[in-house]
């Protein structure tokens, strides 16, 4: 689940992203898995659009999680580009929280670190 404001926006990375509304300082919780919101599924029943907008988290290998919200369109850096987002040392609901590396302003593309998916080689082979 986003835990700030942000927006779903064209991207130049891939379709449509993720776009943060406010200034978010640095170590801002941005992320978090939120069974509430999220859905979770065996990653071997998941079908290929399941596998689009899910990850599969280092935490749990073998289970796809489902973003139910806008988080389902972030992307993932350029590979010349350093995320904006990664994964803390904090968990929740059995995954890390993810948080903002660095300041990110207003208007900035929200980008996850390729860690974050087990699923990244394959999702960044089929651009």
């Amino acid at each position: 689940m986003i835990a700030i404001e942000a927006e779903v926006r064209k991207s130049i990375r891939h379709g449509r992203g993720l776009y943060a509304m406010q200034d978010i300082p640095k170590d801002t919780v941005v992320y978090f898995f939120n069974p509430d919101i999220d859905d979770t599924m065996l990653l071997n029943d998941a079908s290929d659009e399941n596998r689009h907008f899910g990850y599969a988290c280092r935490t749990r290998p073998k289970t796809l999680s489902i973003c139910g919200d806008m988080a389902r369109f972030w992307n993932f850096p350029n590979p010349d580009e350093a995320a904006n987002c990664v994964e803390s040392d904090i968990m929740l609901f059995g995954e890390p929280i993810v948080v903002a590396t660095n300041g990110i302003m207003a208007g900035e593309e929200l980008l996850i670190c390729p860690l974050t998916d087990l699923l990244y080689e394959s999702k960044v082979r089929n651009l």
